[in-house]
């Protein structure tokens, strides 16, 4: 997390045009180092290392970028109050527009990969299939997502607006072609 905020604030600083390359100082170096290590007190202390990345929901994806915003707010404070100006205004938004990119594409893959390496063969589970193509029937597929000893094949639903659908990848088909 340190590198991505770091990098992303390094880009944002110079996104406008490379000749801006030039009037990143060491100031700015130290500033970006220093806002860096802060952002990682406030991932830390806001509990973003507290979470399974690889249960990662909207609701943690949300909770990302409220902090990314802290880390945002923390640097037009310092650049107000403190009239420190490394960044301009454009700058800290395209800044808090990439590290909330950089972020979100660094857990979503690394979510994936970690379900991706977990994930037992598909042979040596029990295939089975859930009744009903709803809500109730999305929980349970969710529940058995990640389990080692499950793996779902299909939804079984009478609903005809739902059958030969799918719900992530998963056909829904008719209790007659189950039967």
């Amino acid at each position: 997390d340190y590198l991505v905020v770091f990098l992303s604030l390094l880009f944002s600083s110079t996104i406008k045009s490379t000749s801006q390359l030039e009037t990143i100082n060491n100031n700015s170096i130290i500033f970006f180092a220093l806002i860096s290590l802060v952002a990682i007190f406030i991932y830390f202390f806001t509990k973003q290392y507290k979470g399974l990345t690889r249960y990662l929901k909207s609701k943690n994806m949300y909770q990302i970028i409220g902090r990314n915003g802290l880390v945002t707010l923390l640097i037009l404070i310092i650049e107000l109050f403190l009239n420190f100006r490394i960044l301009t205004f454009s700058e800290i938004i395209v800044f808090f527009v990439i590290l909330n990119f950089n972020t979100l594409i660094l857990r979503l893959i690394l979510s994936d990969l970690i379900f991706i390496f977990n994930k037992k063969s598909k042979f040596s589970k029990i295939n089975i299939a859930v009744y009903g193509a709803e809500s109730l029937g999305v929980e349970i597929f969710e529940t058995l997502r990640y389990s080692q000893k499950y793996n779902l094949v299909f939804f079984v639903d009478e609903d005809q607006n739902l059958i030969n659908r799918s719900i992530n990848n998963i056909l829904i088909i008719s209790l007659k072609k189950f039967i």
